[in-house]
């Protein structure tokens, strides 16, 4: 197969084009800018890369008909911060974004398109969150989200292309995140590891979500990709239930894990969480079952990084 990875070079792309490239895989990256550091770096030569900005319709459908993918996996987004500050800027990439790349994919006939979406449709709160619920999102990203998801679906349906959308939960690992939202919040969390104290003020640290370690992310997208004939539209991808922990408990273990962090305090006000989230579809139809703890994760994480 060749992969097409829109924002191949974040938190979930990252990880992706490198199991992609174990898989044996032909992988093209796109992205606003070079990887300067990490992963990809080290895989350079396994992959090609296509630097440019999914607003720019002639770029778009440039990349697409130069690496005719047999399947295009679409996780370039502004994130949850981006987008409340400029709404306008929100809709042109997250939904107008995804059409250009939709069009695109119909123009050169590609048959499989996994888009990233986010449990911010569900607008927060204790859950459990069933895929089959009306969303009630109450954030700009979320809204963004789920439009593409409708608008999405609909379009591709026209134009015989298997679309399949994925509500990520709380994604955790080791590459960071650009921009501002939730997970650039635990980023900044886990940067205590080196003995730094920080302030937090865009939450209160009791906000819970349901934490997804990498890994187990990528295998269901994956799995969600290389299905013959997925029987839902929309999966949730969390964790175990037990994942669903705060910011402050997060933090705690982290502490746990290493002493000698930094300290945290939380300024923000109290917001909504994540909540927790159902994963029938995700088990029985993608054949992923998650296990990784959020403890388990962080400890995979600090060892690669020798500081356990």
């Amino acid at each position: 197969m060749t992969i097409l990875i829109f924002g191949g070079t974040g938190l979930i792309g990252t990880s992706t084009v490198a199991q992609l490239c174990a898989d044996g895989e032909i992988v093209a990256v796109v992205a606003r800018r070079k990887p300067d550091d990490g992963e990809l770096l080290e895989l350079a030569g396994q992959y090609t890369f296509h630097e440019g900005d999914i607003t720019n319709t002639d770029f778009v459908s440039s990349v697409v008909n130069e690496t005719k993918p047999t399947g295009i996996i679409h996780l370039a987004a502004m994130l949850i911060g981006g987008c409340e500050k400029d709404p306008a800027a929100a809709h042109e990439v997250n939904v107008n974004g995804t059409m250009h790349i939709l069009r695109a994919a119909a123009k050169a006939k590609v048959k499989r398109f996994i888009f990233a979406s986010t449990i911010a449709v569900y607008g927060g709160g204790d859950g459990p969150f069933e895929e089959s619920m009306d969303p009630s999102t109450r954030s700009v990203y979320g809204a963004s989200k789920f439009y593409s998801e409708i608008s999405g679906r609909r379009f591709a349906r026209q134009h015989d292309i298997s679309y399949t959308a994925l509500r990520y939960s709380g994604v955790i690992g080791p590459a960071s995140v650009k921009g501002e939202g939730m997970a650039a919040t635990r980023d900044k969390i886990k940067g205590t590891v080196d003995g730094n104290d920080v302030e937090i003020s865009m939450v209160s640290g009791d906000e819970r979500t349901q934490y997804t370690y990498i890994s187990e992310a990528v295998d269901a997208t994956l799995a969600a990709l290389r299905h013959p004939n997925p029987k839902y539209p929309v999966y949730n991808v969390a964790g175990p239930d037990e994942n669903c922990v705060s910011f402050k408990e997060y933090y705690a273990l982290i502490k746990r894990l290493v002493p000698n962090a930094g300290k945290v305090q939380f300024t923000g006000r109290c917001m909504r969480g994540g909540g927790r989230m159902a994963t029938n579809r995700m088990r029985e139809d993608l054949n992923v079952t998650p296990t990784i703890t959020v403890e388990q994760g962080l400890r995979e994480e600090l060892s690669k990084k020798g500081l356990l």
